[in-house]
């Protein structure tokens, strides 16, 4: 018995298409290979390990923008920072932290923004991550606009200082 299951997957392949379809290939038919389907489970492999290390290291403020944007988004809709990896996770950053040179001044951002209270964190990413306006952020909070707007000038007046820039 445990010989079979071993020989099948070797032999057989079963994948999902994106729009829902299940697909099975068989070593034998059609000239796929034993080795072909060995290279697909790895490759299923890699890309589940890849999706769990990303996942395990993405940070709060990144994860935190994704999910504001899938709160309003549109189920077709891709938001831009999907198609982009938190350079956090980025398995090759790790790796190779040397091999690109950011900004001082991002890197600065980075620290003032680590800084900041989770609400503080959270209103930045409904404006900038999100791309909301403060009135949109207000009516969903349940106060004014003109709250929200405070909040936002004392966010910036902190990383102004926690930054030591004059112009912010």
């Amino acid at each position: 018995m445990n010989t079979r299951k071993t020989n099948e997957e070797n032999t057989v392949y079963t994948y999902k298409t994106q729009d829902g379809n299940t697909w099975t290939i068989r070593a034998g038919e059609n000239g796929v290979t034993e080795e072909m389907i060995a290279f697909l489970r790895e490759n299923d492999r890699e890309r589940e390990l890849q999706d769990l290390y990303q996942e395990k290291n993405t940070c709060y403020r990144f994860r935190n923008a994704l999910d504001c944007y899938k709160k309003v988004a549109r189920e077709d809709e891709i938001h831009p920072l999907e198609m982009i990896i938190d350079p956090e996770s980025d398995i090759m950053n790790v790796l190779f932290p040397d091999e690109e040179e950011s900004s001082p001044l991002l890197k600065e951002l980075d620290v003032a923004l680590a800084q900041l209270t989770p609400n503080q964190l959270d209103l930045i990413h409904e404006l900038y991550g999100c791309c909301k306006s403060m009135a949109e952020v207000a009516r969903e909070q349940g106060v004014t606009r003109q709250a929200i707007k405070d909040r936002h000038r004392k966010i910036l007046r902190r990383l102004k200082k926690l930054m030591n820039v004059e112009d912010l």
